[in-house]
């Protein structure tokens, strides 16, 4: 639910003060008077970039992330042993920027799934890739499933 539902929700609905929205949101009473008079839509703020902690080790991360992919599972480096590595190099950070840096970098695309042709797309499926096609009601339709590994 949005922060301004739940505004106009505990004005208008639950009859609460605006001095008592204003104390549970954290928000001055001339801004909670200011989103209710207005009937605005949600406030985007944007926060500016900043340099973080991580920015100066991020192409090293990027590099051992990338060769570390490229590795058998049992023979890859946890994310917690680069965090040790980077605290050796002078990263004095926390460990989850480093594991959020990971997930970031290493998030699956379905742009990135190969197409078939003709609308169809492949989908990774317990070793195989099961190709679908959407009919006209939008609904998938398994149409055969390819075995890549034989």
């Amino acid at each position: 639910m949005g922060f301004l539902s739940v505004i106009r929700r505990w004005a208008l609905r639950d009859k609460m003060p605006i001095r008592e929205i204003a104390r549970r949101t954290g928000l001055s009473r001339n801004t909670v008077k200011k989103y209710l008079r207005e009937g605005a839509v949600e406030p985007q703020f944007k926060t500016p970039p900043r340099p973080t902690k991580l920015d100066p080790y991020a192409d090293r991360l990027s590099a051992w992330l990338l060769t570390q992919t490229r590795k058998a599972r049992k023979e890859r480096r946890t994310v917690k042993q680069m965090h040790a590595d980077l605290v050796h190099l002078g990263y004095n950070g926390s460990y989850e920027r480093v594991a959020a840096f990971d997930h970031r970098s290493t998030r699956p695309s379905h742009a990135t799934l190969p197409h078939l042709g003709n609308g169809q797309r492949q989908l990774p499926f317990q070793g195989q890739f099961q190709s679908y096609q959407k009919n006209a009601k939008g609904d998938r339709n398994i149409d055969r499933v390819i075995d890549h590994d034989a």
